[in-house]
């Protein structure tokens, strides 16, 4: 039974058959449709080039279902005076040919990644715990995010800050839980 859910998948090099099947249809075919942005905040600057394929050899991607498009991401810029190229690619059922839509999702799913994920796991150090239970993992993870919200509707941009803000101080986690808490 097919879910008839629309997907759009970043395909690494974990994946190498069809990373390479990608590359020699991107080679051998024009895109579609592209798109271009150019972003500059934090002292970064950054130009995104997306384009769509469609003309697709459905025989290099038979174990893909439903496989309608290739998106290719070319992100070029300056990150701490140092400069960077990198080349991303995804697949797609979905039928559209507009590359600003996936510029657009592509780049909303990163933003969700760098505000919560990567907070999760870098600054909560999620992917080290030694929670072995499947039901325990859940809870800590639920128990994470709902921390993660409250500290951001307390007005913390920074979860670090708020970490050292609020270790050991149960008053002020208090008061963070019952929105009394003025930053």
């Amino acid at each position: 039974m097919e879910s008839r859910n629309d997907y759009v998948i970043q395909v690494k090099e974990n994946q190498p058959k069809l990373l390479k099947a990608i590359k020699q249809t991107i080679r051998n075919t024009s895109p579609v449709d592209k798109d271009y942005t150019l972003e500059k905040n934090r002292g970064r600057t950054e130009e995104r080039e997306v384009y769509v394929y469609s003309n697709i050899d459905n025989a290099l991607y038979s174990n893909w279902s439903g496989m309608k498009r290739i998106i290719h991401v070319v992100s070029t810029g300056i990150r701490n005076g140092t400069k960077y190229c990198n080349d991303r690619y995804y697949i797609s059922n979905k039928i559209c040919e507009n590359a600003s839509v996936y510029n657009k999702g592509i780049r909303d799913h990163w933003g969700i990644e760098n505000g919560l994920h990567w907070v999760k796991d870098v600054i909560l150090i999620e992917d080290k715990s030694l929670l072995l239970d499947m039901e325990r993992s859940e809870n800590m993870s639920l128990i994470r995010n709902v921390v993660i919200n409250l500290y951001r509707m307390n007005g913390f941009r920074s979860i670090k800050y708020a970490i050292e803000e609020f270790t050991n101080r149960l008053d002020k986690c208090i008061m963070l839980i019952y929105g009394k808490y003025i930053y």
